[in-house]
């Protein structure tokens, strides 16, 4: 009998211990938001980790939002100037928010030249360019808040796999356990990657002795029967089990779950086509259509087209639809390297 009121008084107490640390977990979240959210504040009221602006148009619209954007610093905007044919609206003397950069066909060189992070359309008429509402705040938000829940639970889950894995990498190959790499990511901003190292220790060194090797086209490097990758490190290639750190890239922000995978610096450098980079105005992720519709068997160009086609038709669903599918692609190992 003593022993049953012990274990129920034991009961009770860790569903109390539960609660308190459900609302102690909540209030550190919160708070470090609060100063987190402050601190970003401070910082760019004195011009740190500021987003550049480049405005399509000099009408009156354009001139008053580039007014508000001189009056607030802490929103973290600095302008880079305004492109249009010529001025439309008449500047008065204390009108210093920017310089006209050039016309519209100077675009692609001012995005391929200058810092630009967002694109603010201020032309007249709707008929001067298209419209693109996919890419909506609320549904964005919601994929950045999937993308954190879901990426920690999947780190708890898979914590005991991810251990193997790290143990059987440090006992079968010298080197460290994590790969870690500059890719490009959202806004051409460069992030480190997470993968299981899959290759003989620098291995990045010894590219140049492969390079002529590469089984696809375009600036992009694949190899499928790469001599750089040991026996152990070929199942996680094959498994994609390589990529679950990731993961952490995705719970951090770097990375989303869904999205154009990031690209090394160099094969970021040897694209030819603007069109390929538009790729960079979303977070890169860990699967996309390219994943589920046969990776590195997908030409360059398709797999840029593939990027656009998400790029442009992207919804919440499709990004449910693509996780989906990811699961039999991967068992497939159709297309893995």
């Amino acid at each position: 009998m003593v022993d049953l009121v012990t274990s129920k008084r034991s009961i009770a107490e860790l569903g109390i211990i539960s609660i308190l640390f459900g609302i102690l977990s909540f209030t550190a979240l919160m708070s470090t938001r609060l100063v987190s959210r402050a601190t970003m504040h401070a910082f760019r009221s004195h011009g740190h980790n500021l987003r550049h602006l480049l405005i399509v148009g000099t009408n009156r619209r354009a001139d008053g939002f580039a007014r508000d954007v001189a009056l607030h610093p802490e929103w973290g905007y600095r302008l880079q100037g305004f492109v249009d044919d010529q001025w439309w609206y008449e500047r008065t003397a204390d009108s210093n928010q920017g310089a006209l950069l050039g016309g519209f066909d100077a675009i692609p060189a001012l995005l391929r030249t200058l810092p630009v992070d967002e694109v603010i359309v201020a032309l007249p008429l709707a008929s001067f360019y298209q419209h693109d509402e996919s890419w909506d705040a609320r549904a964005s938000m919601i994929k950045r808040f999937a993308d954190v829940v879901i990426s920690f639970i999947l780190l708890l889950a898979l914590a005991p796999i991810l251990l193997t894995i790290a143990v059987l990498i440090k006992l079968t190959s010298a080197g460290p356990v994590f790969f870690t790499q500059t890719r490009m990511g959202y806004g051409k901003r460069p992030f480190q990657i997470l993968k299981f190292r899959t290759m003989v220790q620098d291995a990045e060194k010894l590219i140049s002795q492969v390079e002529h090797l590469n089984e696809t086209q375009g600036p992009t490097f694949k190899l499928k029967n790469d001599p750089r990758i040991t026996t152990l490190e070929k199942f996680l290639r094959k498994t994609s089990l390589d990529e679950l750190p990731q993961l952490i890239n995705v719970f951090v922000g770097d990375m989303s779950l869904v999205g154009p995978r990031p690209l090394p610096l160099q094969d970021y450098q040897g694209f030819s086509q603007d069109w390929h980079r538009r790729r960079f105005s979303v977070k890169p992720g860990i699967t996309c259509l390219w994943q589920v519709m046969g990776r590195s068997s997908i030409g360059f160009d398709e797999w840029m087209a593939l990027d656009m086609r998400y790029i442009d038709q992207w919804s919440v669903w499709l990004d449910i639809k693509i996780l989906f599918q990811t699961i039999p692609a991967v068992f497939r190992g159709s297309g893995a390297v």
